[in-house]
Order: structure tokens, then sequence, then C-alpha cells
């Protein structure tokens, strides 16, 4: 096969490798019936530096935006630079829940505390009147309702608070 031929066949395998694709803009429309869900996270601790706390969200629709522009916040530098950030939350963020955890007859609130814009762990319904301490050993019940959702609720027997003895813990050095 000489060099024309080469060139040739390979021009024409290429026109044609390329001229069977079909390109389309047309997008798929996917629609859904779907029903948002409420998504509940809590932490009971009962380590007394780590603070036991409940986030309430829903799930999101296909076509949602995953979060929401809340404002605009300015920094000022020096006192000459201005910087501008977008402040964005999430979507599915529930704030307006009724969020309770009961032990032994007694149902503590937990409320929705906003958090700073720039805390990486934000938007937690907490313990505001600081009567919940947790304790080893106990049953807890979570209940959490939202307008216009079913109700969530939840239990758990918290654990005992390990002893470790010294003399068992072999050196590692």
């Amino acid at each position: 096969m000489t060099f024309s031929k080469a060139i040739k066949s390979s021009l024409i395998i290429f026109i044609l490798f390329f001229s069977a694709c079909e390109i389309s803009n047309d997008w798929e429309v996917i629609e859904v019936d779907y029903n948002p869900e409420l998504i509940v996270f809590g932490l009971i601790s009962l380590n007394p530096e780590v603070e036991s706390f409940v986030r309430v969200y829903r799930s999101l629709k296909l076509s949602e935006e995953s979060e929401i522009f809340t404002r605009i916040d300015t920094f000022i530098f020096d006192n000459e630079f201005v910087y501008l950030d977008s402040i964005y939350e999430p979507a599915g963020l529930i704030k307006d829940a009724q969020v309770s955890i009961v032990s032994n007859e007694n149902s503590i609130p937990f409320n929705f505390v906003p958090s700073d814009p720039y805390e990486r762990e934000a938007n937690f319904y907490l313990d505001t009147i600081g009567a919940f301490i947790p304790q080893p050993g106990t049953i807890y019940s979570l209940n959490v309702t939202v307008p216009g959702y079913p109700p969530v609720k939840g239990e758990l027997l918290t654990p005992e608070i390990p002893i470790l003895i010294d003399s068992l813990i072999q050196d590692t050095i």
C-alpha cells in the first residue's frame, strides 16, 4: 500500500467514524412524583466536652438546588480592602421542628440554634437551657415533629462508660 492510499483510507475511515455519531442537544427531562422525607441525625454524648445535638433536614427533589443564597457578608481588611462573600445555607434545612428528648418521664426541648456563617458544622437543635445531662445506661427517646411531615421517633440505650485497667494494657514500647 502506498502512502497516498494509506492517507485516503485513513481519511475515509475518519469521516465514516465521526459522521456516524449523532450530536443532540436535547436533554431528557426527568420528572418524578416524589415527596420529600425527613432526615434526622441526633448525637447523645456522654462526654461532657461534646455537646449533644440533633439535626433535622428534608430530602430534596431532583430539580431543587442544594443550597439557598441567604445574604452577602462584607469583610474590611486594614480599612482598605473590602471583600464581599455570599452566604448560603442547605436547602433542606428544617428550622421549625419541635425536637425533644425524653428520659424517665422528663421531656427536654431542643431549640434551633442558627450558626455563624463561617462555622463548618452549623444549624443544630441544642438544649439551650442546659437541663440535658446524659447518663450511662439510660434509655432516651427522641421525638421530632415538623408541620407537613409524619412524626419521627427513635430510642436508644446509652452504653456504660468503660473502665480501663492500666495493668491489663500492655506497653507498646
